[in-house]
């Protein structure tokens, strides 16, 4: 893909075959978006949305981010007499694209191709960033009500941010200033990555330390002020917007998270087990009910427990339900933490198992919110998104092989250590859902592996294979 007119023949074919289902994935999703322009997708959270940009009651779960955005855009739309949610998936949808092509772009610079940028370079990193958004569950979240668009978004900032750390010897203020900037909006739009995306910058920024011992002293302060001005902005605006219980939600602390990854949906297999307290507090019925679906986890367990037991004594309750479990079980409960983590890492064959019934881990319920408008040409746009990737995967392997056979350099070795913080924000998600959450992976929160894989796939490919000619060497 880098150098086209020095490929074989073979090659050539292959790379052209590549490029042509590409193209016809970016033709799918615009047709799909023209088709769903005005359609509101059935997800319970975007009802609460536009209640809470009206009334502004929020809780710990909703930051103030993007409730403010749905008032300005119902203003918009308003003002102008169109549909607000035109606005909104137009809004999204280039917000989607510019953080992308400005990721691929980080990327395509941090692998050693300088200025001035060749036409052939940026018509390709225009072109994989076209193909990154035409992902089906990145196109449909553009096109949704909900907070995964735009998180997604700044969540792809933040980390070219740090992939600009690791390459360039002297990192400018901007690039630290836009970091800052992008992880307080992705906290103000998600609470949990303050700790998640925090977690990550600090390993990041250690490690800067660590490997090149030119100004540390530079980087343990942009650190230093990164890290603070983000929580401080971010807990400062909290404690101004936002009332803890003021919804009536349950409190998520370590206590409801072993109800909910370990109890759930094991409770009426090990209720005879359970103390005689606890038999007095749940019915038979009742633990039948909540091992149906995990959001009984918190509207309907979490709630009879402390309404019966008190809310102080349900945290020993949970913990004492969780020991039971998981000594009676404890295969069971670590099988599929294990299944949770292979399935949200290898998000889109799970997915694509998953719609052909060959996986239970996998996730259908977007695909169906998604498809009350167009549902067959959603069904075909996600199933030839699903299948192309594969076939792409496997041609891109293949041609990694032929290269290493014939000694040529592929340059993946490079991409993967470039792609570090993606990689490792990955991993953090990753494991954030599977060990904290019972529920199956939810491909809404998985985007970001979505985009890392096809990433991963263009380098096998060879988008990057003579990156290195320009400055970085592929040890």
């Amino acid at each position: 893909m880098t150098d086209i007119k020095n490929k074989s023949v073979p090659e050539k074919i292959v790379l052209a075959a590549a490029v042509f289902l590409m193209g016809v994935q970016i033709l799918w999703a615009f047709v799909w978006m023209c088709k769903n322009i005005a359609v509101v997708p059935a997800f319970g959270d975007s009802a609460e949305y536009l209640e809470l940009s009206s009334t502004m009651r929020l809780d710990e779960y909703r930051p103030v981010l993007y409730p403010l955005v749905l008032k300005v855009i119902l203003k918009i739309g308003r003002i102008t007499g169109t549909a607000y949610q035109v606005w909104l998936y137009l809004m999204q949808t280039f917000v989607s694209f510019g953080s992308i092509l400005y990721g691929v772009f980080t990327i395509d610079r941090a692998m050693g191709y300088q200025r001035p940028v060749r036409k052939e370079r940026m018509g390709l990193v225009i072109f994989l960033s076209l193909y990154l958004m035409s992902i089906p569950m990145i196109t449909f979240m553009n096109f949704c009500v909900l907070t995964d668009s735009l998180a997604t978004s700044m969540l792809v900032v933040f980390l070219s941010g740090l992939v600009i750390l690791f390459a360039q010897e002297r990192v400018p203020v901007w690039n630290y200033a836009l970091t800052a900037a992008a992880l307080t909006a992705e906290c103000l739009l998600r609470a949990d990555r303050l700790y998640s995306c925090l977690l990550l910058a600090v390993i990041a920024f250690l490690v800067r330390i660590c490997k090149n011992p030119r100004g540390r002293r530079q980087v343990l302060a942009a650190m230093l002020s990164v890290c603070l001005t983000v929580t401080v902005l971010v807990k400062g605006i909290g404690a101004a917007t936002q009332m803890p219980g003021i919804n009536g939600r349950i409190e998520t602390n370590l206590d409801f998270i072993l109800l909910d990854r370990i109890v759930w949906p094991n409770m009426a297999a090990n209720y005879d087990r359970f103390p005689k307290e606890i038999q007095e507090i749940i019915t038979r019925k009742e633990a039948k009910t909540f091992d149906k679906h995990n959001n009984n986890v918190m509207y309907q367990m979490a709630p009879i427990v402390e309404a019966r037991a008190g809310k102080e004594n349900a945290g020993r309750i949970y913990r004492t339900m969780a020991s039971v479990v998981f000594s009676g079980q404890p295969g069971k409960v670590l099988g599929d933490i294990g299944e949770d983590i292979l399935a949200m890492a290898v998000t889109p064959v799970s997915s694509l198992l998953n719609s052909y019934k060959l996986c239970d881990k996998g996730d259908s319920w977007n695909i169906h919110c998604m498809s009350s408008a167009e549902p067959e040409l959603t069904e075909h746009y996600n199933r030839y998104y699903q299948v192309t990737f594969l076939i792409l995967l496997g041609m891109g392997i293949v041609l990694t092989a032929c290269r290493k056979i014939k000694g040529r350099k592929c340059g993946m070795r490079l991409l993967l250590r470039t792609m570090m913080p993606h990689i490792g924000m990955g991993v953090i998600l990753t494991l954030w859902f599977s060990l904290g959450d019972g529920a199956p992976p939810n491909d809404r929160y998985a985007l970001l592996i979505y985009l890392d894989w096809s990433l991963v796939t263009a380098g096998l490919l060879g988008a990057w294979e003579r990156g290195q000619q320009d400055g970085r060497k592929d040890k």
